[in-house]
């Protein structure tokens, strides 16, 4: 690597440029100091200040640190705004980052994203208040806005607001003639420059600072029940298809929230544009929540070199060096489709080569044993309303346990007094810990929990409603042994509703408050959403698991995947969603792989 001490030019200069809208009376912004023109080589960056002041030489600057950066006082500018506003209307001001004058070749520029920024208020003895920009890159400097400031309506007294500039060479830059991913190499070194101008304009309009990154995504989403540019069909998205750029490539609005305060805006097909850089990790966007977050799912570790472009299993989390997990560790059982459980009732199949067993239209319970109400032989082969039983035993006896027939070969032991409403209610009653959220949690833990401010106490849903199997006692007992879930019946059409006992959050009312960190798993609703085939963004490569249970047959708990269904005790991919508040600003980027929205 070439020497640390190699001279690096910077060029700073600032402009006072405020407009003033005919017919309002209010004083316009000015700088009460600013820089010129700097001179510059591969060596000194002169500062020369339009009032006078003498020079300032800055020599000896190269990739550093930002307390190495911090340290010096010859890398900055130091500024003010002043004026009073009499009207009756508030001011808002900007300060903006643009190209300064161009160098003639063999000259060129830095990579934009290669340099760093500090905006510093001061007091009027020049002493720092607050970072208002801290140590921030950005991948274009052209016309970029940095702050926004307002002067209040009324404001009969002048006022004046001081400012401090820095800029750096960020220090991960890498100068060498023999790295293949160095970012300059020793020869093309010595001819880069960067030329800066700090421009201040402003008017009655408000501004905001940073877009935020629901506000993007509601400006350019369009209806998924009708005809778009990548729609074709007059009734919109068809959710039983792929996605393709015909059936859905974009933004869309969730019909049926468009009225709503926060409509659900959703990603979905071959998009490109939908990545996020966020602690240091990258991030795809899902969709908006009902309360305005942004819901992200993860996409592996940022690099220099790869940046977000991550597939297979690095946008899996690896916890323990493994990448893949089963969602839970146990079968023959439902409780193995909960992300949280509590008894894990034994399931269990019966026939033995006996047509008749003994089964009751209900029981009674002592306080320690069971006895059949109502006993009638019947075959198991025929259709029936009678559910419990004790197989071919004494139907007169009393017994410690008792079976459940919830098809005609399958059945659930039930113990402890407990009929078949309180047995489902205790299996799906969230106490313990699946695999899948304990792994999930120690990542958490491990790599999140220094940003949870500012994340938003959103739903996850684990959709335990079964729609399928004998468990109404009331009901016929069926002859399939598999039972299914609801979200195996909306294919064609994704819902995003869930019942409060599987909504999981931390402390938000409208769920279960079960979770111990505000993040969970995607769903099968939300896969087809986003067009669940090959080619959509949520397309990995590798296989993960959705928090959707699709079957139980009988000794598998299968979940919806990435690609299909899995057994949850098959080991795959995990991949965490989180949710952004609806406060997040988009900082930086342009939504790609290689240039990803970094957000505040």
């Amino acid at each position: 690597m070439v020497n640390r001490n190699k001279i690096i030019a910077i060029v700073l200069s600032a402009l006072g440029l405020i407009g003033i809208l005919s017919g309002i009376t209010y004083a316009f912004f000015n700088y009460t100091k600013s820089t010129g023109t700097q001179q510059m080589s591969s060596g000194d960056i002169l500062f020369r200040l339009n009032e006078g002041e003498d020079e300032i030489s800055l020599t000896n600057v190269f990739p550093e640190s930002t307390i190495e950066a911090r340290s010096r006082n010859d890398n900055y500018i130091t500024f003010s705004i002043n004026g009073k506003n009499t009207s009756n209307k508030t001011i808002y001001y900007e300060l903006v980052l643009d190209y300064g004058e161009t160098l003639s070749s063999p000259k060129s520029r830095y990579k934009d994203e290669d340099l760093r920024f500090d905006l510093v208020e001061l007091d009027a003895n020049g002493n720092e208040i607050e970072y208002l920009v801290d140590a921030l890159s950005y991948t274009s400097i052209a016309n970029k806005r940095i702050w926004v400031d307002t002067v209040d309506a009324n404001t009969n007294q002048d006022l004046t607001r001081y400012y401090k500039l820095r800029v750096w060479l960020d220090e991960e830059v890498v100068i060498s003639e023999s790295d293949v991913n160095a970012d300059y190499t020793t020869q093309e070194y010595p001819n880069k420059y960067a030329t800066v101008k700090l421009i201040a304009k402003g008017d009655f309009q408000e501004k905001e600072l940073y877009s935020r990154l629901t506000k993007i995504m509601m400006t350019n989403a369009v209806m998924d029940n009708t005809s778009s540019d990548y729609v074709s069909s007059s009734t919109g998205i068809d959710f039983s298809q792929d996605a393709s750029d015909t059936n859905g490539k974009g933004l869309y609005i969730r019909s049926g929230t468009e009225n709503d305060t926060n409509p659900i805006v959703y990603y979905r097909g071959a998009v490109t544009d939908n990545n996020v850089l966020f602690a240091d990790k990258c991030w795809k966007i899902v969709r908006t929540t009902d309360t305005g977050g942004v819901k992200l799912i993860y996409n592996g570790e940022y690099t220099a070199a790869n940046k977000c472009n991550n597939t297979g299993t690095t946008t899996q989390i690896n916890e323990g060096n493994t990448t893949t997990f089963k969602f839970n560790t146990f079968n023959s059982t439902l409780a193995a489709d909960s992300y949280m459980y509590n008894s894990a009732y034994s399931f269990s199949g019966y026939s033995n080569g006996i047509s008749t067993y003994y089964f009751g239209n209900g029981f009674s319970w002592d306080g320690e044993k069971y006895q059949l109400d109502d006993t009638a032989d019947v075959d198991i082969s025929t259709s029936s309303n009678r559910h419990y039983s004790v197989l071919n035993e004494d139907k007169d006896f009393k017994w410690q346990k008792i079976w459940y027939f919830y098809s005609r070969q399958q059945c659930i032991v039930l113990t402890n007094g407990d009929d078949i409403t309180t047995a489902m209610a205790k299996l799906h009653s969230n106490t313990n810990n699946s695999n899948a959220k304990a792994k999930i949690d120690a990542w958490y833990n491990s790599n999140l929990s220094s940003y949870t401010d500012k994340l938003e106490d959103t739903v996850y849903c684990n959709d335990r409603t079964i729609t399928s199997g004998g468990f109404d006692p009331d009901s016929n007992v069926p002859s399939s042994n598999i039972v299914t879930y609801a979200a195996s019946n909306r294919g064609s059409n994704p819902s995003l509703a869930c019942s409060k006992n599987d909504s999981f959050t931390v402390a938000n009312e409208v769920g279960n408050k079960k979770l111990t960190y505000p993040v969970g798993m995607i769903t099968f609703d939300e896969l087809k959403l986003g067009g669940n085939n090959s080619t959509s963004y949520l397309s990995s490569g590798s296989e993960y698991f959705t928090m959707s249970p699709a079957y139980f047959h009988i000794v598998n708990t299968q979940f919806y995947t990435s690609t299909g269904d899995e057994a949850a005790q098959n080991a795959i991919g995990l991949r965490p969603m989180i949710s952004l508040k609806s406060t997040t600003k988009i900082l930086n980027g342009s939504g790609t792989v290689d240039d990803p929205y970094v957000v505040d």
